[in-house]
């Protein structure tokens, strides 16, 4: 149901994806200095976005499945090992390309790939009240 706390969870989800529009995930400095680093959103990356809309996607299919708790598990299941490629694929970034000494700049993570750590938690969290659901309907 839409009311269940689960489903505030996964609705968090896609408010996370919002948010990252506008929070930084990607700071690029070159050689003139930091205070000339060039901030990368979700929009600016497409690897990215795409990474962000398939985790929405999940959390949204999650959400209308409250029908039936035992698929709505593995729909979360799937978006957590999701979002933890996508957290560690958003943290790697930065270390792949720096790899590269072609160029005199340096990249950073910024807050946007910390806030993506969420998404993981927030599913974790959907699948602990699915689960508690499910136990209370089975022992009744």
């Amino acid at each position: 149901m839409i009311q269940r706390i689960q489903s505030l969870f996964l609705i968090l989800n896609d408010v996370i994806f919002v948010v990252l529009f506008f929070v930084p995930f990607m700071v690029i400095f070159d050689n003139k200095g930091e205070q000339f680093g060039r901030r990368f959103t979700l929009a600016d990356y497409v690897p990215a976005l795409i990474g962000e809309i398939v985790i929405v996607v999940i959390a949204g299919f999650a959400l209308v499945l409250f029908k039936d708790r035992k698929k709505q598990m593995k729909v979360c299941m799937i978006g957590m090992v999701i979002s933890v490629l996508y957290a560690v694929g958003l943290a790697a970034i930065p270390f792949i390309l720096n790899g590269d000494k072609s160029s005199f700049s340096t990249y950073q993570t910024a807050s946007g790939t910390y806030i993506a750590c969420a998404h993981f938690v927030l599913f974790l969290l959907a699948r602990i009240f699915i689960k508690r659901d499910e136990d209370l309907v089975q022992s009744v």
